[in-house]
């Protein structure tokens, strides 16, 4: 995303949802997590009164895993979010639990890329998280993915664990 995060975002949730009711100020929780862990930075004004600023990508040492975050992975959330979910809905439970989520896998050493497999891994973490389901079920929400190894993946990464009711669990 190109410019700024705020305005990108909506414009994503307006195309992906087919619903032009997102404006840039709607994303600004996510925004804040993400300035607050010091991966995106905006204008000064803009963050002492609290308004929407132009956001941008920090340059950090994460600078290419936040602007995958942001253009790849939190846009297929939002593909994924059910249907008729409202934009502040959306952002206060599924995209801020996932912002947080991404921060926490950053803090362990993870870092999820645009590939297919890197898709799916965040994919499936995302479904644990929200979930708790057996990895049963989780390769069935997932059909036709290699979902089992993307579970071993995020086991061996100590992003999730198998509880023992079967259950898997996420640590981010």
């Amino acid at each position: 995303m190109k410019g700024d995060l705020g305005s990108g975002l909506a414009d994503r949730w307006n195309d992906l949802r087919n619903d032009p009711s997102a404006a840039p100020a709607d994303f600004a929780p996510v925004l804040r997590i993400l300035a607050d862990a010091g991966l995106v930075k905006g204008d000064e004004e803009a963050l002492t009164t609290l308004q929407v600023g132009p956001f941008r990508v920090a340059a950090t040492p994460y600078e290419t895993a936040t602007k995958d975050f942001v253009d790849v992975l939190l846009p297929s959330l939002i593909v994924g979010l059910g249907d008729g979910m409202p934009v502040h809905g959306a952002v206060a439970g599924t995209l801020a639990g996932a912002t947080r989520c991404f921060i926490n896998a950053l803090r362990c050493g993870v870092v999820f890329g645009r590939s297919p497999v890197d898709r799916l891994r965040w994919a499936v973490l995302m479904h644990i998280k929200q979930r708790r389901p057996t990895v049963a079920e989780t390769a069935s929400a997932f059909a036709e993915e290699p979902v089992t190894e993307a579970v071993e993946w995020l086991e061996a990464a100590s992003l999730i664990r198998r509880n023992p009711d079967g259950t898997l669990e996420s640590l981010a």
